[in-house]
């Protein structure tokens, strides 16, 4: 089945079980899959709604591409890679409600302010010819002077972080050497 929304082709796929049968219990929920191409992607999702949601942001160039979060997060990572993960904290833990237990997700919002200190990861595994090179990039953020932070896991933070302003960090650890840069890319630490 093939329909048209804003000049973007959405097809569904009538074979049950397909998705299950070809990548395992990650697709098992997709009954009926819909996709779309864009550019050089190829988007699935269970319900065609989204689909319409996703190429009006499409078309409005609200992409990865062109969020500072993501490029921040990105920037001396890896174009070859095996795995990667790119998580924007803020729009993620909203979307954790009824994927974990609702005790879970109430003690995740309250806690909010500490998931959010953290608001753009970005996880990458990268093939070398005997192992696996992890990289791992995150931007630190505190947020105003109610953030309490542990003095013995901060002491190179407490001298860079203002009480009053938001501060980010860019961390990147690779090949066992961890710096930390400020949002201009300035070197803030090294470990």
């Amino acid at each position: 089945k093939r329909t048209e929304y804003n000049g973007h082709e959405i097809s569904s796929l009538a074979t049950k079980g397909l998705f299950d049968l070809l990548f395992g219990s990650l697709f098992a929920k997709f009954e009926k899959p819909y996709y779309m191409l864009l550019g050089d992607y190829i988007i699935f999702t269970n319900q065609e709604a989204t689909l319409y949601k996703f190429a009006d942001d499409y078309d409005q160039g609200k992409t990865l591409e062109k969020s500072d979060g993501y490029k921040n997060v990105n920037s001396g990572l890896s174009d070859k890679f095996s795995l990667y993960t790119y998580i924007n904290m803020k729009a993620y833990l909203p979307l954790t409600r009824g994927k974990v237990s609702e005790s879970t997700y109430r003690s995740m919002i309250n806690n909010h302010v500490y998931f959010e200190a953290f608001p753009y990861t970005a996880f990458q595994l990268i093939p070398r010819e005997s192992y696996f090179e992890v990289k791992l990039n995150t931007a630190f953020s505190i947020q105003g002077p109610d953030v309490a932070v542990d003095n013995t896991s901060s002491d190179s933070l407490a001298s860079i972080v203002p009480d009053t302003t938001l501060t980010n960090l860019l961390i990147n650890i690779e090949d066992g050497d961890e710096t930390g840069r400020d949002s201009e890319g300035r070197l803030v630490y090294r470990k």
